[in-house]
């Protein structure tokens, strides 16, 4: 799962678990040290749902579907796909808008991120400006996500076309995705950070 499923997985009620959570993939090396210790709950619920989502069975049914096309990079297009497939069916899962709930998080983000080390700041300042969560609400938008992670893959055409391969391939992801999704609410449900 990408940027907005975690975001949408994050409790309302604490900008610094939501913060930790999205930052987990930026904090490499000696930055971890760097980290305020008021992201550290978020940063452990965002490999807590790492670990279930890469443990549970209709996720590892996609990669299957996806690891022919993308190889080595299905989990990355698994992820990315994740969060558009989550916008296709955000009424079945929030009673929120979604622009709206993006926007919130944004504000929720910018009464914290002045916290963080100035290397993840500057990304976190970034994602808000650039309005990255929106990328998601669309195909052309995740097209776009692709682009931008292709010159860093040592494949870098892999994800050539990807967009119009997952569309082509939808009727099999979704039904997978739409088993998962509650699967994933109800575990963080269970979990004890919402009282952090």
């Amino acid at each position: 799962m990408n940027y907005l499923a975690h975001a949408f997985l994050s409790p309302a009620e604490n900008e610094y678990i939501l913060a930790g959570n999205l930052i987990t993939d930026m904090v490499k090396g000696p930055l971890r040290r760097q980290v305020d210790e008021r992201f550290l709950i978020g940063m452990e619920l965002h490999h807590r749902i790492d670990h279930f989502t890469d443990q549970h069975e209709a996720i590892m049914k996609m990669k299957t579907i996806l690891y022919p096309r993308f190889s080595k990079y299905a989990p990355v297009v698994s992820d990315v796909y994740m969060d558009h497939l989550l916008v296709v069916h955000w009424s079945k899962f929030s009673n929120e808008d979604v622009v709206h709930f993006i926007k919130s998080t944004y504000h929720r983000l910018n009464k914290v991120i002045r916290h963080l080390p100035h290397p993840i700041f500057s990304r976190v300042d970034s994602m808000i400006r650039h309005d990255w969560l929106s990328t998601y609400l669309t195909l052309e938008g995740i097209d776009y996500v692709f682009n931008r992670m292709s010159p860093k893959l040592s494949e870098p055409q892999v994800l050539n076309g990807a967009g119009d391969w997952l569309i082509s391939h939808q009727e099999k992801l979704e039904p997978l995705f739409l088993e998962f999704m509650p699967s994933i609410i109800n575990y963080i449900k269970d979990i004890n950070y919402f009282n952090a």
